[in-house]
Parts: structure tokens; C-alpha cells; sequence
């Protein structure tokens, strides 16, 4: 079997500027994304709400040291028109808004609320992990943790899933999947390498040796928390490529191993969805 390289080593990957609008970002985003998770937990664990969002809006408060909200008179409101269930809770929203700006750190010298304007890769990423975070952790304090983290494994699948049919399908095959990573940008992409195998027998095999979403977040303490905020999606992603996909993947960069191990499989080609040993993807060396 063949494997190939991609990606640039770039150790100072994470303060490379990027573009965002913040204001736009942020209704497609954190405020997106807590408006749905109060839906699934409207729907199954109604009796906890009100106290969830009590323990989380102390939390956002606790870790903003500057409210950019207030400071720049912003409307919330207008930003969440259509979200239903922020709107019963919009202090909430507010706190949440304020806590996703501390974590991006806009330039005051920018009018950031209309202009799109660079904040470091670090930062954007920071941005839109740590507010998944701290919904996540505080579900966990807030209900029985095992049980909290399959209601967030709900909530990200239909996060996911939500403005996408389930009969679409990206790619064809594993080939085409596999290509999209030899035409990524290497700008855009520093930072980010891989080991890539060709696709034998309806199998593609990838390893991952380097993770910014973990880097970005390493300040954060629980592990198994911070594996379901960044990898969790990538098993639905699989399915969404195409729904005869199926991702197995055992070891990662954000719970401590040295790398990523991953196999996409065509299951309709190959139903065998076993997982190799670690010493296989260990000895994946580029020709």
C-alpha cells in the first residue's frame, strides 16, 4: 500500500490572520448552535432548562472579562429573530455573544460590527470551540454526564444534518474524498499534516500528525469533552460525503495520542468495518 504527505509544517500556524465578520459569524455559529442545543433539550430533558441556562449564563459571566456587547451597544435582539428559544432566554444570547467576542479579541481600532477584519487563526478557532465547550461542560454539571453526552451527540447530529438532504452525496467515491486534500490551499491549510493511503479493497486509510482545534483549546482540561467538541462531527461529516461512508477512528491528537488514526470505509464495497492496531498506522510512511 502507498501512502502520500500533505500539508506544511508551520509551528507559528495558529497566528496567521484570518478573515471574519464577527457579527455574521457569530448568528451562524455560537448563537446558531445554543439555540439548537436548547431545542434538544427542550424536547428531552424539558425539567432541566431553566437551570441549565441559569448555571451557563453564570459561567459565560465569569469567564468575560470585557463586555464587548454593552460596550458597543449591540442589538441582540436583532440577531435573534429566528432563533425561538434564545429569544425566551436573551440574556443568555447576550452572554453568549460576549463570551464568543472575548475568545476572538476583535481590534477596537475596526468597526468589527459591519467590516469583515483579521483576528489570528488561534483566535477564530478559539472562537468557536470554547463556546461549544462550555455548553457541553456545563450540560455535564448540569444533568448525569454520561446521559449529558449523548444529549449533545443529538445535538451535534442534527447540527450537522440541519439545511443538508440525507440522499446528498459530495463525493462518488473514496478517490474523489481522498482528492479534495491534494487540492487544499497550503496557505490556508499550514500547519495541517497528513498521511494519506491510497484506496484499496473500499478502504481509505489517514492519519492525522498535527491538530489545531487542539492546539487552539489545549488551556482546556477535559479531555473527553474536548474530543466530542472536535471530533465527534467528523463521523458525521463521513456519512454526509456520501451515506455509504462510514468512519472508524480510535486515537486522537485531542485526547493525548501522537496522532490521528483514521479509516473511511465504502461499506458498499467492503462491510468489514474493523479497525487496524496502532502499530499500522504507525509505520504509515510517505514513499
Amino acid at each position: 500500500m502507498r501512502f502520500r504527505r500533505v500539508g506544511t509544517h508551520d509551528p507559528d500556524a495558529l497566528e496567521l490572520p484570518r478573515e471574519v465578520q464577527p457579527i455574521q459569524f457569530a448568528k451562524h455559529s455560537p448563537l446558531k448552535r445554543l439555540n439548537l442545543l436548547l431545542d434538544i433539550i427542550k424536547q428531552h430533558r424539558p425539567k432541566i432548562l431553566h437551570d441549565y441556562v441559569t448555571r451557563l449564563q453564570k459561567r459565560y459571566d465569569d469567564l468575560t472579562k470585557i463586555d464587548l456587547v454593552k460596550a458597543k451597544s449591540i442589538d441582540v435582539s436583532e440577531l435573534i429573530v429566528e432563533f425561538d428559544h434564545l429569544k425566551e432566554f436573551p440574556i443568555l444570547a447576550e452572554r453568549n455573544l460576549s463570551y464568543y467576542l472575548e475568545m476572538l479579541q476583535p481590534s477596537d481600532s475596526s468597526d468589527w460590527r459591519s467590516e469583515t477584519i483579521e483576528v489570528t487563526q488561534r483566535n477564530q478557532l478559539r472562537a468557536v470551540l470554547c463556546p461549544k465547550y462550555l455548553n457541553i461542560k456545563v450540560l455535564t454539571e448540569t444533568m448525569d454526564r454520561r446521559e449529558a453526552i449523548e444529549l449533545y451527540k443529538t445535538y451535534h447530529d442534527e447540527f450537522m444534518r440541519h439545511g443538508r438532504s440525507s440522499s446528498e452525496d459530495r463525493y462518488e467515491t473514496l478517490n474523489d474524498f481522498s482528492a479534495r486534500w491534494d487540492h487544499e490551499d497550503d496557505d490556508s491549510n499550514r500547519g495541517l499534516i497528513r498521511i494519506i493511503s491510497d484506496v484499496e479493497d473500499g478502504k481509505l486509510y489517514l492519519r492525522k500528525d498535527t491538530c489545531l482545534w487542539a492546539d487552539a483549546i489545549e488551556d482546556l482540561d477535559d479531555q473527553e469533552l474536548k474530543y466530542y467538541v472536535c471530533c465527534y462531527g467528523d463521523f458525521e461529516s463521513a456519512r454526509l460525503a456520501n451515506k455509504h461512508f462510514v468512519l472508524t477512528m480510535e486515537r486522537t491528537i485531542i485526547e493525548g495520542h501522537p496522532y490521528c488514526d483514521s479509516v473511511f470505509h465504502d461499506t458498499r464495497i467492503n462491510q468489514d468495518l474493523s479497525h487496524p492496531s496502532d502499530d499500522f498506522f504507525a509505520r504509515m510512511e510517505p514513499e
